[in-house]
């Protein structure tokens, strides 16, 4: 008769994703459950087995399932949950022989993992040789598989990951020579084959020579349109003007790009009167892959002056805001040239907006 040794000797689940569909009246509903399969070693004098299921129900155990087999394994489907199992073999009599122990089963339930936030969104990966990333959100399997990737690449495994008791929080260590300058997505997959991905990680080598403040001085001929109002000009007149700016950039806030500020300084006149136009911009620089060519955004507001006049207007009717995109060329450092358009609106009654091209040189340290 088979004894509890060589019974117990291999008892081990094999668990993998199984969907099946439950008709209903109103349509359907897809249930997802995990299939297990029950394996153990025979004995040679047994002739069938019966696998005995109990469940878990405010700490009380019962029977849940129970059912012959011929194999020396059992598939099951069981919801999550917690149970106890045992196998009982049968000689050619049909006789039970020594029953196994009872083995404990959690089956637990199939989860998508989800990640709310990345902290940090970038990493200077020459600033140390080894890199931490903390992701947040959850259902985060104690066993799930977390790598980055870029876009088409293949997945990076981290030098460790630790994830929460809570399944809210993983950290991960990444060095550096694991990774090349470019964006990453986070894809964490948990047992069973339920993933998510989310992106994105910003990685990049500063060099040594590269600083982190980034200085633009620029001046330019910058026309003014307006477009609608009359605040600017009540015959729709285009006036000539040109401007200076001074711009200054940080590297250190993102690896994307380079945010900061700049003031803008335009002199504009028309019909012998003189204005003096200021403007506060916060900025953003994004620079192509040659390092040489980048897109400016900026976004802010500013106020006119006027220049040798009489009267002054209201401070109210003076602001604007401002937003505008212009193309940067260092044609050799420090020279730089740039072509862009701004778009300024002000909210006097009635509102009134104008466009200012902008066509300039400068330099930049």
């Amino acid at each position: 008769m088979a004894t509890n040794k060589n019974l117990c000797s291999l008892f081990f689940l094999i668990f993998f994703l199984s969907s099946f569909a439950e008709a209903q009246t109103a349509g359907y509903i897809m249930e997802r459950r995990f299939v297990q399969r029950l394996a153990w070693t025979g004995d040679e004098l047994a002739f069938r087995y019966e696998v005995v299921i109990e469940e878990e129900v405010d700490g009380v155990y019962g029977e849940h399932f129970r059912d012959f087999t011929n194999d020396t394994f059992m598939i099951v489907s069981l919801p999550h949950g917690k149970y106890r199992y045992r196998i009982i073999p049968y000689d050619f009599l049909d006789l039970p022989g020594e029953s196994s122990q009872w083995a404990i089963l959690e089956v637990l339930p199939l989860l998508a993992p989800e990640v709310e936030k990345i902290s940090p969104s970038f990493i200077y990966l020459n600033d140390d040789t080894a890199h931490t990333l903390t992701i947040t959100g959850k259902n985060f399997a104690p066993e799930a598989e977390i790598t980055v990737r870029t876009l088409g690449g293949a997945p990076i495994a981290p030098v460790s990951a630790a994830i929460g008791d809570d399944g809210a929080s993983v950290l991960v260590i990444y060095n550096s020579d694991q990774l090349q300058s470019g964006e990453y997505e986070i894809v964490i997959k948990n047992p069973g084959g339920m993933e998510t991905s989310k992106g994105t990680i910003a990685f990049a080598v500063r060099s040594d020579s590269q600083s982190p403040m980034i200085i633009s001085i620029s001046a330019a001929w910058v026309p003014l349109f307006p477009i609608y109002g009359e605040t600017y000009s009540q015959n729709m007149v285009v006036l000539p003007g040109a401007a200076v700016r001074l711009g200054i950039y940080s590297s250190e806030l993102s690896v994307l790009h380079d945010t900061g500020f700049e003031i803008t300084a335009g002199y504009y006149t028309f019909d012998e009167q003189y204005a003096l136009m200021i403007d506060f911009n916060i900025i953003a620089q994004k620079k192509f892959a040659n390092k040489t060519m980048s897109l400016i955004f900026r976004l802010g507001a500013g106020y006119t002056m006027p220049v040798a006049a009489e009267e002054h207007p209201p401070l109210w009717d003076t602001i604007n805001t401002n937003t505008g995109v212009s193309f940067q060329w260092l044609v050799k450092k420090p020279l730089c040239l740039e072509i862009g358009i701004d778009y300024a609106h002000r909210f006097t009654t009635p509102h009134s907006g104008a466009l200012k091209p902008w066509v300039g040189a400068g330099v930049q340290f």
